[in-house]
């Protein structure tokens, strides 16, 4: 089971094809399935999406009957194969108005019944990742691909998941009329070389909208049997525009290959943030994740920085070398309330950078001797004082009569740091003592994130004084110059 068991979920376009088996499987998942279509047909209620009235209607006895909902699977849609110079206006809009409009109604009528943790699945089309040529469909569903992307923005804050998936070319009644040629078109481009199923394409729908289900903004998923079977929605990358300096305004820089979108960090993930990654941790704890697994230098201090997840109990671990100023860590460490591995500082930084470089441990001679190598340093304590975890021991090897441990590197879901100046490539510049964590933080995410204080044009930077380069960088977010200001100093020393 998903932990869908007494959800309510609302499918559109559900008498047949994709949108019944979505139906059914939610079914079988425990969810109760207010199935929708334009054709009343067993188990349907009437919605023609494209009508404001039929929404507010179907708002109206949901919330009489159920008071709030779990999820909306927007699904219904129509194709009209002409082309480019072929279409009409009026076949253009009636498109647009089921693909576009009908999603846009639903999200607008229903989300106000919806809580913290509600989930949405828009079902677009691989059209809008590849083109094809019926240009009404493509432009629709590359339409729909932006209004997901703005719910997310909107939504996300509140706690509500917005997703798009794109399945390619699958055995529908809708497919079922294309012209041979263009089937067998549809098919040639196929990495499987064969149509779908809907069979392939549900369980995903059921897996995003579960509860237990964490994602990042608007995602797109291409189909698993009519795309490239990966999660990256485009094979090479694409520069990232420049965005607002808010949660909302996180923008992905898209590729394929081993650094894949796709997963916000949640209960048991890693994270690595740079202590003034103020912006980043803000949007983090708007977010609502918990159970949070962190590596820093140290948690920040009271009130800022990693110091606010800290202080609404949303960090489960810490990897880091020092407690620091932050009397609120120091209590809930040795209350038995974080689990805490402190690490020699030079010793942490190496493992980021081993990690980052794709080397699963090495050796230093820091910590020989010491419990950092024999083990039982107190990891996490009971309630009673006693230690309920303590480190375990490590190897230990003889290079040239000195004695050094072996160090894991350290990689994490997700990398959070501040560069001082950046572009839309994801290029990265660190000034002064910024640049003795951050790189090395950034390497050994797989998905970086950096809140960049001036965000220039590609090939604006000095290629020699780039410190990370944009192949290891996913999203960057420009701040604000009143964001990029705002740097409390932890220690004020005057000297006269």
């Amino acid at each position: 089971m998903t932990s869908l068991v007494g959800e309510v979920v609302v499918v559109t376009g559900a008498a047949r094809g994709q949108g019944a088996a979505e139906s059914e499987a939610l079914v079988q998942e425990g969810a109760t399935v207010v199935a929708t279509d334009l054709t009343v047909s067993s188990g349907c209620r009437r919605l023609d999406v494209t009508s404001e009235a039929d929404w507010a209607a179907l708002a109206g006895e949901l919330r009489n009957r159920h008071g709030h909902i779990h999820g909306l699977v927007n699904n219904a849609g129509v194709t009209w194969r002409a082309r480019l110079v072929e279409v009409t206006a009026d076949d253009f809009a009636r498109v647009h108005a089921v693909n576009v409009t009908g999603p846009l109604l639903g999200i607008q009528y229903l989300t106000p019944l919806m809580r913290p943790g509600s989930s949405m699945v828009n079902v677009g089309s691989s059209a809008a990742l590849t083109g094809h040529y019926p240009v009404a469909y493509t432009a629709s569903k590359w339409a729909l691909r932006g209004l997901s992307k703005t719910a997310c923005a909107e939504l996300g804050p509140r706690g509500i998941r917005v997703n798009t998936i794109h399945p390619g070319f699958i055995e529908t009644e809708m497919t079922a009329s294309a012209a041979p040629a263009f089937r067998e078109a549809q098919i040639r481009e196929t990495p499987l070389g064969r149509t779908g199923t809907v069979d392939e394409i549900t369980p995903l729908v059921v897996f995003l909208l579960s509860t237990r289900r964490r994602s990042s903004p608007a995602p797109r998923f291409p189909s698993m049997a009519a795309a490239p079977p990966t999660v990256a929605p485009n094979p090479s990358p694409t520069p990232c525009e420049r965005t607002p300096a808010r949660e909302q305004g996180l923008c992905d820089r898209r590729r394929g290959g081993r650094r894949r979108p796709g997963r916000r960090v949640a209960g048991g993930r890693r994270l690595r943030p740079q202590r003034r990654t103020g912006v980043l941790i803000q949007a983090l704890h708007a977010q609502g994740s918990s159970g949070l697994k962190v590596v820093s230098n140290n948690c920040g201090i009271d009130g800022r920085g990693l110091g606010v997840l800290l202080a609404d109990g949303r960090i489960a671990r810490v990897t880091g070398s020092y407690v620091g100023e932050n009397k609120e860590f120091a209590r809930q460490y040795l209350s038995g309330e974080l689990e805490v591995e402190l690490v020699p500082q030079g010793t942490l930084a190496e493992r980021l950078r081993a990690g980052g470089c794709g080397i699963p441990a090495s050796y230093t001679p820091s910590g020989v001797g010491t419990q950092v190598a024999e083990g039982g340093l107190p990891w996490r304590y009971a309630p009673d004082g006693s230690v309920a975890v303590a480190s375990p021991a490590k190897e230990v090897r003889d290079f040239d009569g000195r004695g050094c441990v072996l160090e894991r590197g350290i990689t994490t879901d997700f990398a959070l740091v501040r560069a001082w100046r950046g572009d839309r490539h994801g290029n990265l510049v660190f000034r002064k003592a910024a640049a003795n964590f951050n790189p090395p933080a950034a390497m050994a995410g797989r998905i970086p994130i950096a809140e960049v204080e001036e965000l220039v044009d590609p090939g604006t930077l000095d290629p020699d004084r780039v410190h990370v380069p944009g192949i290891f960088v996913q999203r960057v977010l420009a701040l604000t110059p009143t964001q990029a200001a705002d740097k409390q100093i932890e220690k004020r020393t005057v000297r006269p």
